[in-house]
């Protein structure tokens, strides 16, 4: 569970490989928010756009390998203001 303005909310994010791509998911409060696929060769940080009860939500992908391990951390955004960090 993740707070923003005084409220509890859930984040929830799911990726899913494609062969050059991926879809990238994003729920709050189990409402879809974000569904759009990754940028063939976009990089290792890509931005995702939605909206949540009015309120503008941004969320920041980012690849990240370290020796022998790979994730994706996640930056979710409400209006401007950074809610949490998920890991994939």
């Amino acid at each position: 569970m993740s707070q923003y303005n005084g409220q509890r909310i859930e984040l929830l994010a799911k990726a899913t490989p494609g062969l050059i791509d991926a879809e990238f998911v994003l729920f709050i409060n189990r409402e879809q928010v974000i569904k759009q696929r990754t940028k063939p060769f976009g990089g290792s940080s890509q931005t995702f756009k939605g909206t949540w009860n009015g309120r503008n939500v941004v969320a920041r992908v980012t690849a990240v390998s370290k020796f022998m391990s790979h994730y994706t951390m996640i930056d979710v955004f409400i209006d401007g203001v950074l809610v949490d960090t998920l890991t994939v």
